[in-house]
């Protein structure tokens, strides 16, 4: 009953067209692509699979991070920005599909499953799924974690066990007001791993958007401290 009456108080219509019943509508949705390639989280030169290229190997504590969207691209960006700042959290489910799809057809399709068995040493079974936390103060001004609405969601979905004992310990600036030099210096220390021995496993990583990948990079750091044999970044979109 209460649903009933916000729905006639409030009615939800398509954020782009107007349209009425949902945020995004299926033609809208359709105008939002996902990133055709994936790139070098450190020099972001183009490769198949987001991870470090040869000559960065070594010079961050991720392995790579998948990118689902560009940035660039309006539609996504005010998406993320209504989902995180205007406090849409019913848009957390449509981000998260739009995530999936792209897992779905980028990562573990078939044709790709034995390349990441194989070369990237990922398998389902041996995957946790967890999302960069917040800070407790801008939790409680949101009110949501919007990566963990993501995480959550993603998990259930593709059937991946998630992991919540990532948490940050500090709060900090916000990383888009500063330059790469500074947003290292901002999260330095920011993590800490609460929970048992990873031993090994494969994490992904949830986040909204990525820049330089300071943030997730800080997180794997600590994950790798705490026994992860990979971690690699998912995000919504890319900002270069």
């Amino acid at each position: 009953m209460l649903n009933f009456i916000k729905d006639i108080l409030f009615p939800i219509e398509c954020l782009f067209c107007k349209k009425y019943g949902a945020w995004l509508c299926a033609d809208c949705a359709q105008d939002i692509n996902e990133t055709p390639k994936q790139y070098c989280p450190k020099c972001k030169r183009l490769n198949d699979w987001g991870e470090l290229c040869s000559d960065c190997r070594g010079t961050l504590h991720l392995n790579g991070i998948w990118v689902a969207g560009d940035y660039a691209d309006k539609k996504l960006s005010d998406l993320i920005k209504k989902y995180k700042y205007n406090f849409l959290k019913g848009l957390g489910e449509i981000l998260a599909d739009f995530v999936i799809n792209f897992l779905n057809k980028k990562i573990f399709t078939n044709q790709h499953h034995a390349i990441l068995n194989n070369a990237l040493k990922i398998r389902r079974d041996n995957i946790i799924i967890m999302p960069v936390p917040l800070s407790r103060r801008r939790q409680r001004w949101r009110g949501f974690n919007q990566s963990e609405i993501i995480s959550d969601y993603i998990a259930v979905k593709l059937n991946i066990e998630t992991g919540k004992d990532l948490k940050r310990i500090k709060n900090k600036k916000p990383q888009a007001q500063l330059d790469e030099k500074h947003r290292r210096q901002n999260l330095a220390k920011t993590f800490i791993w609460n929970g048992a021995n990873l031993n090994n496993k494969k994490i992904i990583l949830v986040d909204d958007v990525v820049t330089t990948g300071t943030t997730l990079n800080e997180c794997a750091e600590v994950l790798k401290a705490a026994g992860a044999a990979e971690v690699w970044g998912l995000v919504i979109a890319g900002r270069q």
